[in-house]
């Protein structure tokens, strides 16, 4: 299964949040099925990066997303681009890039998980 996570912060940053959708991640990934992480942009790392829990694309479509979930909402048309490419099954969407990620999955009609960690929606 192709499965595409959206997330507003990931690896390198480190967190609960983090940890937690690179631990599903590495799950699915260990499971056998494709796995892709979009996030946003993080200093020092590529736009796009292959790692052992799948493909990580960094957009500025999820830039600001932990401060203002409402940014990724306003983004989820772009948003949609981002997951429309990788072609997926589903989507996961976590924590505050989560109301532009479920409107994106929503608009491409695609399956739509929530999981909401911590506070704040």
């Amino acid at each position: 299964m192709r499965i595409t996570l959206v997330v507003d912060r990931y690896y390198p940053f480190i967190g609960g949040i983090e940890q937690y959708v690179r631990g599903l991640s590495m799950q699915l990934t260990g499971d056998g099925h494709n796995v892709t992480i979009i996030t946003a942009p993080a200093p020092r790392k590529p736009q796009e990066e292959e790692a052992i829990e799948g493909l990580i694309i960094r957009s500025s479509a999820i830039e600001g997303a932990s401060p203002n979930p409402g940014k990724a909402l306003s983004n989820s048309s772009q948003i949609a681009r981002e997951i429309a490419r990788t072609e997926p099954d589903v989507v996961y969407a976590n924590n505050h890039a989560s109301l532009g990620a479920i409107r994106a999955a929503q608009s491409l009609g695609l399956p739509v998980v929530y999981g909401c960690h911590g506070w704040g929606l």
